[in-house]
């Protein structure tokens, strides 16, 4: 189950390739227009002045909307999947928690690790983002949490579940698959300063969520787009067009 785990992980990282090189490139783009061009730095640090102004509130919004939301909004008008309101509070609720969970995540990082963007600075915060905090917090908890509303919102669903799959099997296939893109967007993120971390973060997660859907040709009828943003397309279902 393991050799299986692993064997569909590698084979969605390799499907990932082309839409995480699009991200990658927006993403250095993004960082060079920051550094070099006035008012492209002027526009974010009206952002950063937002966030400090609401505090907490702007994480858990923000991150609520670009990673609950608008995947509802795109599945429904581009793919005509239709959500159950059960499903649309859970992404929201979940999103929400997450995005206070990845700002706090991240003045960590800096408390630990320093605020400048050398190379070495960069690596350690990422080898520590994906090999610690993404290993042993994010992606079980992100595993858990949409099991548990696939299964209808059911523990018992749950358990089921991880007899068919277990639970180091699932959490490999969608840490293999999420790391062709997230090793390279935390790179990105973490060039940029600490208070838009978070903004950048969400950005990348938008544009991933917006090319898996752009990416996909499916019939509403007897597939779905993927809920969780970390999992290619080939593994729920979905044929890349």
């Amino acid at each position: 189950m393991l050799r299986n785990a692993i064997r569909e992980g590698l084979t969605a990282a390799r499907r990932n390739a082309l839409p995480a090189f699009f991200l990658i490139v927006a993403g250095c783009l993004l960082v060079a227009a920051y550094y070099r061009l006035e008012g492209v730095r002027m526009a974010l640090e009206r952002v950063v002045h937002l966030r400090e102004k609401t505090g907490l509130i702007y994480p858990m919004l923000s991150t609520a909307f670009f990673g609950g939301l608008l995947p509802i909004i795109m599945r429904r008008f581009h793919l005509g999947i239709r959500e159950t309101f059960a499903g649309a509070a859970f992404y929201l609720l979940f999103w929400s928690e997450k995005g206070i969970e990845i700002d706090l995540f991240y003045r960590l990082q800096e408390w630990m690790w320093g605020s400048d963007n050398t190379w070495r600075t960069l690596i350690t915060k990422m080898c520590f983002d994906q090999f610690v905090y993404s290993v042993l917090i994010a992606a079980p908890t992100m595993t858990l949490a949409y099991l548990w509303k696939d299964a209808g919102f059911r523990i018992k669903g749950v358990k089921d579940a991880l007899e068919v799959k277990s639970f180091i099997a699932r959490i490999l296939t969608v840490q293999l698959s999420g790391w062709a893109v997230w090793m390279p967007g935390v790179m990105i993120i973490y060039a940029f300063p600490q208070p838009l971390q978070l903004p950048l973060n969400n950005l990348i997660l938008t544009l991933w969520v917006m090319l898996l859907v752009l990416l996909t040709k499916a019939k509403p009828d007897d597939v779905k787009l993927p809920d969780n943003p970390l999992v290619e397309p080939a593994n729920q279902g979905i044929r890349p067009s």
